[in-house]
């Protein structure tokens, strides 16, 4: 059976840009949770996931274990947070 992302990931490696990735963490009101969301704008694609604690160590855990899933696509990610009201 094949893979359903092998095709999606063969579009990625065939971007001009490929590579850069754009991420943000939006943090809601009370500072617990948050959601964690990498895109790449030019195709489209988006990662996300949610932590249920904010620290910097989970975080960059989980930044890491999804990107794992285009390790070879990922060449640079700019990061913003954002508050959630």
């Amino acid at each position: 059976m094949e893979d359903p992302l092998a095709k999606d990931l063969l579009i990625l490696k065939q971007d001009f840009n490929m590579g850069h990735w754009e991420g943000d963490t939006l943090i809601e009101a009370h500072h617990k949770q948050a959601l964690i969301i990498l895109v790449k704008h030019k195709r489209g694609y988006a990662l996300i996931a949610k932590v249920s604690n904010k620290t910097s160590d989970l975080v960059s855990h989980v930044i890491i274990t999804i990107l794992n899933y285009v390790t070879p696509l990922v060449r640079t990610l700019s990061l913003e947070s954002s508050k959630i009201n």
